[in-house]
Order: C-alpha cells, then structure tokens, then sequence
C-alpha cells in the first residue's frame, strides 16, 4: 500500500500514513455482532480518529477475517483521493459537512452512519502560561497559533466556532504561525513549542499531557462535529464495506471509542436561558433575543411582566438567568444580591402621547390642565412614571389642577397609551418607548426639561431601592446569581450593551445608556 499512496503525492509523512491491520485466529461473533466475511477491504480514515479506528478495525479484523487497510490523512484530502481514483470502501471524515460533499459528488452508497462526535477544544502549552482563558483570547496580539488548514475537518469547523463568537478573523491571522494540514499535527506543533495554543479535538487532550492541555470551549461558544462512516460507491467489497460502516455502531466499537476519550453520545445542547423582561423593554429584546439565538445556538425562554412583578417573582422562585428591568428596580435587585452583572443598556424618557395628528393641539405639560383634556396617569403605586409626574406638575404649576382633574389610572403606561389609542382619553405621560412601540395610531409631544426632575434637587432616596435619580431613568441587564448557564447570560448582556444592541434599543424609541455605564 506504501506505494499506493505515494502516487497520490500526499508528500508529508503524517498525511501519507497507510495502514494493513491483520489479526489471525480469533473466536467466532457473538449472535448480532459482525457477520463471517472474507477478502479485504480499503478505509480512508480522517487523521483525528485514526487511534480508535485501527484498535476496530483490529476487532473486526478478528471476528470476520477480512483484512482493513488504510490510508490517513486530512478529510479534503482522503475527499480528493477517493474522487481522483473512484477506488476504496470506506471514508470516515473527520466531520459529516465532508461526507455530505462526498454524496453531492455521487461517491458514497447510502447514509452516512455517525458513530462519534468530535468536540473543538483550545489546546495551550503546559500550565497554560499565555494565561488563555477564552475564545477571545487567541486574538490577543502575540499570541502565536496553530490553526489547521481549511481542508481538514478541524479547519473547517473552528471557522464555525470564530464566526459564531465573531472574533476578529484579521488578528487570527496574524497571530497564526502554522496552518498544519491534520488536528495531529496542530497538537504537535503545540507541543513542541512551535505555537502557543491551537484548536483541536477534545478526544486528544492527552496526546503531550506532560507538554500540552485543553482549555474547554463552553458549550454555548462551540461548533459540534459529527463524525460518520460512509460506504463508498465504487467498493469492490460492497458487503464488506458496509459490514465495517455496521460495526462502528456496535457496544463494542463505542467502548473502543470511549476508551480511548472520543465521545459516541451527542453532546447535550445548552439548555435555554430565561430572561425576565419588563414589558417597555419587549420589542427590543425580542430581537436582540434573536439575534443571540441565530450566534450563540442558546434558545431563549423570554417572561414578559412589569417590573415589580418580575422582581418579586425572581426573589421567591430564584428562577431565570437575566432580567431587563428600568429603575428603580436594579437598585432593589443589587440590594438583595440577586445580580452577578448588571449592563446600563438604555434610557427611558418620560413624553406625551396623544393621537396620531395631535387633534387637542397638546404643545406641553400645562396643556393637560385644560378642561377638554381627557387624561391618563400611571398609577405610582406600580408606575416609576407615576413618581416622576408628581414632579413634573409641580414644576409646571399644575399641581393643584391636575389633582382636581378626573384621571384614569391604569396602572402600567401601554394601558394609559392604549387608552389614548382608542379614544378614551385624549393623553397620557409615558415613556417615549411606549409611544414608539403604538407610532402607526399615536404622537408624542416632548415635555420641557425646565420642569423634568433635577438630578440632586429632585433625587429621593427609599429602604427599598436606595438612592434614586429621577432625572435619568436607566434600563439595565442583569445577569442573575442563580442562572444555570451564566456564560450566555452574559452573551447576552455583552450583545444589548454592544454597538449592535444600542443600535437596536434606539430603533425602537430607547434614548442611549448614559456614557461610562
């Protein structure tokens, strides 16, 4: 076979590896286990898998006598031989996007058959001294990589797993010294000093453990490759081929498997994150949500309420892994140390809404004092609005007629908005979100700053929320103490602070988190 492979001019040594595995004698199979054979069969195995498929082969070898050669290399390259000469069994990439490219080809017989499933891992020197704790980290200027060359299985998929965390492509490449052409060969770089850290194969972690160590990718930040068996279309051992492609799916292939640290369970998905959100703050973290899901692969479970609500909620159930609340409530969920990190991601502003067009002709707060004006207010009971009004009239100078006014009081602002939507009263004082949120049926009229709250003069300090500034009414994300899975509750906090995710809070009304928070 030496010689075989020589004339497909793989040229490096790991890349030309070929293998004829021959047991004699052995016991005859179990019933249900590998049928009697004979003859010979040729598998082109991915270089990553090679350790555990040649111990099966050897066990398959024995209980069927029919001898399995092989050829090692990287799963584009095996793709190119098989395709160049249309002979062999068996191909074995090192992920199923390679056997999906063989049947595009017309090369394979049937289904691929997974069997394993290979887990990308960062593999840094011993004791990590580059101090690499995450993703990120390898865009880190001077960190020295190597990163497999697209062809091979690995390649391929940490391209999934820098896009999915959008690292900069641009500093991997200059960090990359190395682009070995198998996940062997990335692992030998690493352990020779040749290169800091790299992306290979969980299964391989113990390839240098006295040179070598994984750093584990969290679930949520990674790209799972399967790894199949596909007969091929041009066997001369049909048969036999497909008798191999069975028998990588038997107990005792799969203990082979585990043995020798590769995974044959698929790997659980991160399980969903549930986010609290109070009901201002919906659209917009429904599609930052999205957007998450889409990059991250982590389902969101999204409960809707007011903010009060969900903060009781939070602290008797001690459910939920985020929560986008407005003040004053973050300050009350720091104070019950409920919050592991807190994201200043918007600001509400307080405005009028009246209807589309403005029939009452409404320029300002004291408008609302005027007899024809029917008014909506937010109770302060349950309302943040509601304190801020009292404020707010006072420095108009309608206080006193306002207080003699007939107003309805619901008591969150999209029924005081709704209220002015279907005509039962003529305004409301809610927050520009509010209004933006029902734009197609209503306006909003700025209220003056002049009689907006100060931030010292009018600031208030309560046992339950602490100290707070009414001039500037904060959203914030939280991440929660509680959360089952904290690395995507902090995605998520990352993407609603990000550029992006103000981006997103303005396209819906938000005004800007203040600078510096």
């Amino acid at each position: 076979m030496e010689s075989r492979t020589a004339a497909w001019g793989l040229g490096l040594a790991v890349l030309g590896l070929t293998a004829r595995v021959v047991s004699g004698g052995g016991e005859a199979a179990p019933a249900g286990e590998a049928k009697k054979l004979s003859g010979s069969i040729f598998v082109y195995c991915a270089a990553g898998v090679k350790d555990p498929i040649v111990a099966i082969a050897q066990a398959f070898t024995a209980e069927t006598r029919v001898t399995v050669e092989m050829s090692f290399a990287n799963s584009g390259q095996l793709l190119g031989q098989i395709e160049t000469t249309k002979k062999g069994d068996v191909y074995i990439p090192g992920d199923i996007g390679f056997a999906a490219k063989a049947q595009e080809k017309k090369l394979t017989a049937g289904e691929p058959r997974p069997f394993c499933y290979f887990v990308p891992a960062i593999y840094a020197r011993k004791g990590n001294p580059k101090g690499i704790k995450d993703l990120a980290d390898l865009a880190r200027p001077g960190l020295k990589l190597a990163l497999a060359d697209p062809s091979a299985a690995v390649g391929q998929l940490q391209a999934q797993v820098f896009k999915k965390n959008r690292l900069d492509e641009d500093a991997l490449k200059r960090n990359t010294v190395t682009s070995p052409a198998t996940v062997t060969d990335v692992a030998l770089a690493v352990k020779l000093g040749a290169a800091d850290a790299g992306i290979i194969w969980d299964a391989l972690g113990n390839f240098a453990p006295d040179e070598a160590e994984l750093v584990r990718i969290p679930p949520e930040k990674n790209v799972i490759s399967t790894v199949s068996a596909c007969a091929l279309a041009g066997s001369k051992n049909p048969e036999m081929g497909k008798a191999f492609v069975d028998y990588l799916g038997l107990d005792k292939a799969k203990g082979i498997l585990k043995a020798r640290g590769f995974t044959v369970d698929k790997p659980a998905a991160a399980g969903p994150i549930m986010v609290h959100v109070g009901g201002t703050m919906r659209p917009a973290m429904e599609e930052i949500c999205k957007i998450f899901e889409e990059e991250t692969g982590v389902k969101t479970e999204i409960n809707y309420n007011d903010s009060g609500a969900l903060m009781s909620v939070i602290q008797t159930t001690g459910k939920g892994d985020v929560c986008v609340l407005h003040d004053p409530f973050p300050g009350s969920m720091e104070k019950k140390r409920l919050v592991d990190r807190h994201y200043a991601v918007a600001t509400l502003t307080l405005v009028i809404a009246v209807k589309k067009g403005n029939p009452k002709k409404i320029d300002g707060v004291k408008d609302l004092a005027r007899d024809d004006v029917e008014v909506a207010l937010t109770d302060a009971v349950y309302s943040t609005a509601g304190h801020i009004v009292d404020v707010v009239f006072k420095k108009a100078g309608i206080a006193d007629a306002m207080a003699k006014k007939q107003i309805v009081r619901p008591r969150a602002g999209g029924e005081a908005a709704n209220a002015v939507k279907i005509g039962t009263v003529d305004a409301a004082i809610v927050w520009n979100a509010v209004v933006f949120a029902r734009r197609d049926a209503l306006d909003s009229v700025p209220i003056d700053p002049v009689v907006m709250p100060d931030a010292k003069a009018d600031a208030i300090t309560t046992a339950s929320y602490g100290p707070i500034d009414m001039s500037c009414v904060k959203v914030a994300l939280m991440t929660l103490k509680g959360s089952k899975n904290p690395n995507a509750a902090r995605k998520l906090g990352e993407l609603a602070a990000s550029e992006r995710g103000k981006a997103i809070w303005a396209k819906f009304g938000f005004s800007l988190a203040p600078a510096g928070q």
